[in-house]
């Protein structure tokens, strides 16, 4: 759910206020999810036991919200950075390197 919400949140804030900005956001609440994954709710420590579901709940979401929009935003990012002639083989390679 965080993931498809995310991912139309994200491309209507790409749109309007730019890439860098939607980037950006992403990456906060990525980085925030992870924070509350493994501190708040302590996975670490009781292996994935957590004491409250709730905040279990909470991070999965604010990881799909933050990270399944990066992959087509990059590739956005990519798009527009690359020109016409060399954007297959730039997919190529993007592809390639994040498979190894």
């Amino acid at each position: 759910i965080g993931s498809f919400i995310g991912l139309i949140i994200v491309n209507l804030l790409s749109d309007t206020k730019g890439r860098k900005i939607a980037l950006q956001l992403t990456l906060i609440i990525s980085i925030a999810g992870i924070y509350v994954l493994f501190n708040i709710s302590s996975v670490i420590i009781y292996g994935g036991l957590s004491n409250s579901i709730l905040c279990l709940i909470v991070a999965q979401f604010m990881l799909g919200f933050g990270s399944y929009p990066i992959i087509p935003l990059g590739y956005t990012i990519l798009y527009d950075f690359v020109s016409d002639t060399f954007r297959p083989i730039a997919v190529i390679i993007v592809n390639t390197v994040g498979y190894v």
